[in-house]
């Protein structure tokens, strides 16, 4: 029962360190196409 409480804590926090990417990662993609966005629009007109 230890390593088995021991493995899900580790993984509990392995989890929460790849939700922190996983946000991060969306953030960067949103400013990204907002970038883009940016740059496109006033050479469309």
């Amino acid at each position: 029962m230890k390593t088995l409480i021991h493995l899900k804590k580790y993984g509990n926090s392995f989890f929460h360190v790849d939700q922190q990417h996983v946000v991060f990662f969306l953030v960067a993609g949103f400013v990204l196409a907002a970038l883009v966005v940016l740059v496109l629009v006033p050479s469309a007109r």
